[in-house]
């Protein structure tokens, strides 16, 4: 028998995606969303690493479903995730969205920035707004709270650079890098 694997939150019915932990190398992992008593697939395949993996999501989710997973290989499989670890999926409007704040702290070098604080299925942009014009770094969508944004070439840190989460027609506020 298999180890039943967690899904990692928040989620929102923003998200494309959703994190995967605890999964057997080669498992196939299905994600289901519950409502009431009508549960349906949202995501199956083999998450994008072994232990520490993400799944696209092959529907779009519905606020107040609870996610729940489930692994298997070959005959053996897990049970479903328990009551305790189900996520509650969040609605697409996140009211009043704070400001984003850096988890990894940019240098020259850097081609990966951390970002804590966003709405889950936000898209988080990091923008260059050197000398007038807003030319977007990098933008990645929101698992759970955390955003990591990876681009090459580095950063060019005398550059005016914010980052910022957007959702639908909506954005929060700019937090300004380097």
């Amino acid at each position: 028998m298999l180890g039943v694997p967690r899904l990692c939150g928040p989620v929102s019915t923003l998200a494309t995606r959703v994190r995967v932990r605890g999964h057997v190398a080669g498992a196939i992992v299905e994600v289901r969303a519950q409502l009431g008593s009508d549960i349906r697939l949202v995501a199956s395949g083999t998450p994008s690493q072994t232990g520490d993996g993400v799944l696209r999501l092959a529907y779009n989710l519905v606020e107040g479903e609870l996610l729940l997973a489930r692994q298997r290989r070959g005959a053996s499989a897990s049970d479903d995730s328990p009551l305790g670890q189900r996520l509650e999926v969040l609605g697409a409007n996140p009211g009043d969205a704070g400001a984003l704040s850096l988890v990894s702290h940019p240098a020259r070098e850097a081609e990966l920035v951390v970002i804590e604080g966003a709405y889950p299925g936000a898209r988080v942009r990091l923008r260059d707004t050197t000398r007038g014009y807003q030319v977007t770094r990098g933008v990645v969508e929101a698992l759970g709270s955390v955003a990591e944004l990876a681009f090459r070439p580095g950063l060019n840190l005398d550059s005016s650079l914010d980052v910022f989460q957007e959702w639908a027609l909506s954005s929060g506020p700019e937090t300004p890098i380097g």
